[in-house]
């Protein structure tokens, strides 16, 4: 009965909603909610944040670096709260803000100040770049992912496939 209130035209009622599914125990019956991140309310957006935050199997750290984005201040703030939560950095939550970026020039950057880390695994952060909808986003990591310090069977298939499947001529080379 509860997901069912998740349709409801009422903001009140899909945010209590959401409070009541994420203190559920069992993943798949409080997963429903999750599809509210997005919502359009922020009220119901901040809800997720805060009912799920304690539950990164579900509320994802990737969902939660989309929503340093929002338009809504409140969202920022407890997108950037969960995240200190789970242990991570400001300057980490800063670094995946850029990745996570809406313009392209912006998660072009973190290519460079990602590369050469020691206190994260570069790769991970370079292979999601290197599947970027833009361009030049694919560019950058894939030069950085050539590196002979990231010479590991993952990143050259990457790459390999990267080269024979991308869209951009520019990036096959």
């Amino acid at each position: 009965p509860v997901a069912r209130c998740l349709a409801s035209a009422d903001v009140r009622t899909r945010a209590a909603a959401v409070y009541s599914l994420g203190h559920l125990p069992i993943d798949s019956a409080a997963a429903p909610a999750l599809a509210y991140v997005d919502d359009p309310a922020a009220e119901v957006r901040r809800q997720v944040i805060v009912s799920f935050a304690h539950r990164p199997a579900l509320l994802t750290e990737d969902l939660l670096l989309g929503r340093l984005h929002d338009s809504e201040p409140a969202i920022h703030d407890a997108a950037v709260a969960s995240l200190k939560l789970r242990g991570l950095t400001q300057e980490l939550i800063s670094l995946g803000g850029l990745m996570t970026s809406p313009r392209a020039d912006q998660r072009a950057s973190v290519v460079a100040l990602i590369k050469d880390r020691t206190d994260i695994d570069p790769v991970l952060w370079l292979l999601r770049l290197a599947a970027d909808a833009d361009e030049t986003v694919r560019v950058h990591a894939v030069e950085a992912l050539g590196s002979p310090k990231f010479e590991d069977a993952a990143v050259k298939r990457r790459i390999v496939e990267m080269a024979r499947s991308d869209a951009s001529q520019q990036v096959r080379r």
